[in-house]
């Protein structure tokens, strides 16, 4: 028989806590765009982002004149990018990708992400064209600094940038043209103890409150769950059951401690947990010591 949360939160489930299970209503990155009616370009761009609550940044798109493949690079920084703006040493790289150009006026995707920023926090966003060339830039708008803002995220555009990066000119109020996705942070589930024996799993970075239960599997592997979580791919697989399940306590954080028998040592552990507004999210996995 596939296992099936319904077990541990069939009582938030039968009470309306949780959704019925549809593909839509499952954690999906959420997106602020600030404009893509461009009307000039260089090579990059320096902004700030200020995030309303924990996120982890998961994707961009940008406007790109080219429709060839374009190498873009996003840098970060904790505190606004302004008064470090020719400091490389200030900033760190999330990612270089290589990606299909869309054209001016177009979202171009560039996929890196896993940038985990805090609510109440300013950081400085870098977004430079490593393939930059006079028929191949980064396009933006010219205008003084404005900030385009939802209830997750906000964003103040600042200057434009030309190459190489860091040492190239700027150019003072122009503009991002682009998009950051965003997720809500990943629970974090961690393991300690000795197997067989007494071991405790610990948990933090989830949503105060909620139905979590931890998933064992005898491997790694990938599982497709049922409703109320449906379509969430859990990491493992074998012998797949829910050994515990609980509340996430009133700090999304906590700790619980039991027997683990021979047969679960070497085995592997992993939380899901059910959100009423972002549907069912998934830990890290955790080994069994």
């Amino acid at each position: 028989m596939r296992p099936s949360l319904a077990a541990w939160i069939g009582a938030a489930f039968a009470s309306g806590l949780i959704g019925a299970a549809s593909a839509s209503a499952f954690a999906q990155p959420d997106c602020l765009t600030t404009t893509f009616a461009d009307n000039n370009g260089w090579a990059g761009n320096m902004f700030d982002i200020e995030p309303h609550r924990d996120l982890d940044l998961s994707r961009w798109q940008v406007n790109v004149s080219s429709t060839d493949l374009v190498t873009i690079s996003i840098y970060w920084r904790e505190g606004s990018y302004q008064g470090y703006e020719r400091d490389p040493q200030a900033w760190t790289l999330v990612g270089t990708a290589t990606t299909q150009g869309q054209g001016a006026g177009y979202p171009t995707s560039v996929n890196v992400g896993d940038l985990p920023v805090s609510a109440g926090q300013t950081y400085g966003v870098y977004v430079h064209l490593e393939s930059y060339e006079p028929g191949s830039r980064l396009r933006y708008t010219n205008g003084e600094p404005t900030f385009f803002e939802n209830t997750d995220l906000k964003i103040t555009t600042g200057i434009g940038r030309g190459s190489p990066a860091f040492s190239g000119a700027i150019d003072a109020n122009r503009r991002w043209n682009g998009t950051v996705c965003y997720e809500s942070p990943r629970p974090f589930l961690a393991v300690g103890g000795e197997c067989p024996g007494y071991v405790s799993i610990a948990w933090d970075r989830t949503r105060p409150d909620r139905w979590a239960g931890v998933f064992y599997g005898s491997r790694l592997g990938s599982y497709i769950l049922l409703e109320p979580c449906w379509g969430v791919q859990l990491e493992i697989t074998g012998n797949l059951r829910v050994v515990r399940h609980f509340r996430t306590g009133s700090e999304g954080e906590g700790r619980l401690t039991g027997r683990a028998s021979a047969g679960f040592c070497g085995g592997y552990l992993q939380m899901v947990v059910g959100d009423p507004q972002e549907g069912c999210v998934t830990s890290n996995v955790v080994q069994i010591p």
